[in-house]
């Protein structure tokens, strides 16, 4: 199961907070909800402290939304390594 809440929204910034596990049929879940706020011109920043685990196609979603400049942040140490990334702020 994931749970994605909106934490906050001010002007052009939205926050996002996920919790569960990142996998299957939640990974498009988070894609949609995160795609969605960037086609109406947010700066997304997704909280990753209550994920513990994310499969491969998972990490590849992410890796996507890195590059559309989605900012994943309180990530723990292992999901941080299954991202590649030594630590998230």
């Amino acid at each position: 199961m994931l749970r994605i809440s909106r934490v906050a929204a001010a002007g052009p910034q939205v926050a996002l907070k996920v919790e569960g596990d990142l996998m299957g049929v939640w990974v498009p879940l988070l894609e949609a909800e995160c795609l969605a706020h960037l086609k109406a011109r947010k700066q997304v920043e997704v909280d990753f402290a209550g994920v513990g685990f994310i499969d491969r196609n998972g990490v590849a979603m992410v890796h996507d939304l890195f590059a559309r400049g989605v900012r994943v942040v309180r990530a723990t140490a292992l999901v941080s390594t299954l991202l590649g990334r030594s630590s998230t702020p």
